[in-house]
């Protein structure tokens, strides 16, 4: 059952729902102890009665947290409260790169800066040993000030293999 407005989970109040996707929603919330605005991911509530889709839901809380990279969407927090499960991220402030392909023709120099950042996100996020395995236009958040951020590592795998070496993942 979807939130509504001003409705709690933990110190967040949930101002609006942002969208829907296979695993969950998406809000904006505020945090009431560092007053900023947030975006929450709420696992759905047929998932998370599923032991795999709670694992796999706190493996992206886990995944995102472990990077600090300025073209990756940055988690503050993780909890449950007290039947949900969610992720508490950084709120971009933009639009998705789906958005900017459906309006009018795009600059060749605008799609090869967004193509660079999504590459440098996806390259510190593959020297960590995480796949996305999900990218798609609508899992890239381009901000006001035109830097990309990307979202959604729900369906990410970590490749034990790998090790981190690049300076912007971190640990």
């Amino acid at each position: 059952m979807p939130l509504s407005a001003k409705a709690r989970l933990g110190p967040y109040e949930i101002r609006s729902t942002l969208g829907t996707g296979a695993m969950g929603e998406v809000y904006q919330a505020f945090d009431t102890r560092l007053n900023r605005t947030v975006a929450i991911k709420v696992l759905r509530a047929d998932h998370a009665i599923s032991q795999e889709h709670r694992a796999r839901f706190e493996r992206e809380a886990r995944a995102i947290a472990a990077f600090n990279h300025p073209n990756i969407v940055s988690v503050y927090d993780f909890g449950v409260d007290p039947d949900r499960q969610y992720i508490v991220s950084e709120l971009v402030d933009g639009s998705s790169l789906r958005s900017l392909l459906t309006g009018k023709p795009v600059p060749i120099r605008k799609l090869l800066d967004i193509a660079s950042q999504t590459a440098d996100g996806l390259a510190a996020a593959h020297a960590a040993g995480f796949v996305h395995r999900d990218l798609k236009p609508e899992n890239v958040m381009l901000t006001k000030a035109g830097r990309v951020k990307i979202v959604d590592f729900g369906l990410a795998r970590q490749d034990s293999a790998a090790t981190p070496s690049h300076s912007g993942a971190g640990a």
